[in-house]
């Protein structure tokens, strides 16, 4: 009942001969959900797609000049990666990120350099 509803009010919408159409349109969406429902119990469940390899890039794409390596090639060296620090609170300092210098960590200037040395 619904359903007919929704079509007889979307044909009257549009200025349609209203029964008609909501009929036809009825008609094809029921024949379409059996349709659909009866494929899907004849149907076993598909397997999952295997998952695909971890390949990152291409190695056919052109060398880069002067380089050993292809233009997006996964097999390149890859940057490693940085831990971020902790941001600062009331309570505590913040970290720096894993690779970072501390040049002054409030204590002691030793990791600074003049520029004369």
């Amino acid at each position: 009942m619904g359903l007919a509803s929704y079509f007889l009010g979307i044909a009257a919408a549009r200025g349609h001969c209203y029964r008609r159409c909501a009929m036809k349109h009825i008609a094809i969406l029921s024949t379409m959900i059996v349709a659909t429902s009866a494929f899907a119990e004849d149907k076993p469940a598909a397997a999952p797609a295997a998952a695909p390899e971890d390949k990152l890039g291409y190695q056919t794409t052109p060398i880069i000049p002067g380089t050993n390596w292809h233009v997006h090639d996964g097999l390149r060296p890859q940057p490693r990666v940085v831990k971020s620090g902790e941001f600062s609170t009331q309570e505590k300092p913040g970290t720096a990120p894993s690779v970072a210098v501390v040049l002054f960590d409030g204590k002691d200037l030793s990791k600074w350099k003049s520029g004369k040395e």
